[in-house]
């Protein structure tokens, strides 16, 4: 799940619609494309919505105007690949094998790093812009990252983390049970925020977690505030955007809906 200014974007049952903050139809953004499975892990930018589909060995990296509109295939690759990310330069994508980045437009897979043979169906693969950050399970478990335009890849925190988000000049993951964060600089140490569960989003001033229901997490004091008794569904993913006016958090219901709540 993704969002913007104008839409959530999410990724379900072999389709990627797009959905009006606020409410409204659903709209399919890949309407007539042939996928080799399910569309699952997107990423978005200021144009296009970046997504991968797999089957056989095989995976697809593509992309579809967030509008809709015709899917352009950026490139195939020998790979199972659960995880993208882009800064609007580049796609980034973690398979089983590698971590590998392809221009926007397509063009030149160029391979970052070796991957650990551990796919995560979870959100494990994020970018500042600067470096790519990874979650890994072997030969033992923690966040690797590396320049975007490749070089040395570097362990910044040794633990099970999952959930990898980059916002704000931190990387934030679950571990143990809590919302954490790092950064490259901290050598391997880290912030826990709050003890909640996934899934969680990370705004300007403040993370979403699940907890109860919903909880906001002050990102300076770290004072957590319940906003909303329902939670997400378990396995669902959250998303955050600020449309100028009004902020937004947008998850799965246990219901099936998708919900949103907006406050200044």
């Amino acid at each position: 799940m993704e969002a913007d200014a104008s839409n959530v974007y999410v990724s379900s049952s072999g389709h990627i619609d797009a959905v009006p903050i606020g409410g409204g139809p659903w709209t399919d953004l890949l309407q007539g494309y042939t996928a080799l499975g399910v569309p699952r892990p997107i990423a978005i930018d200021s144009t296009n919505v970046y997504f991968a589909d797999w089957n056989a060995g095989l995976s697809r990296l593509a992309s579809v105007p967030k509008q809709g509109g015709s899917v352009t295939v950026l490139t195939t690759v020998s790979d199972q690949i659960e995880n993208v990310a882009t800064d609007g330069t580049n796609l980034y994508a973690r398979g089983a094998n590698y971590v590998f980045s392809i221009p926007v437009g397509g063009g030149t897979v160029t391979t970052l790093a070796a991957s650990d043979g551990y796919v995560d169906s979870v959100p494990a693969l994020a970018t500042d812009g600067s470096n790519v950050y990874w979650s890994v399970a072997k030969p033992s478990a923690g966040i690797m990252s590396v320049p975007v335009g490749g070089g040395t890849a570097t362990s910044i925190y040794a633990g099970a983390a999952r959930w990898i988000r980059a916002s704000g000049g931190y990387v934030y993951f679950f571990v143990s049970g809590a919302l954490a964060r790092t950064k490259s600089s901290w050598n391997g140490a880290a912030q826990n925020i709050f003890v909640g569960s996934t899934p969680y989003a990370v705004g300007d001033t403040a993370a979403y977690v699940t907890h109860v229901g919903i909880a906001s997490v002050d990102l300076t004091n770290f004072i957590a505030t319940p906003f909303v008794n329902t939670p997400p569904t378990s396995g669902a993913q959250m998303a955050w955007s600020y449309s100028g006016t009004w902020h937004y958090v947008f998850w799965g219901g246990t219901d099936g809906d998708l919900k949103e709540v907006r406050f200044p």
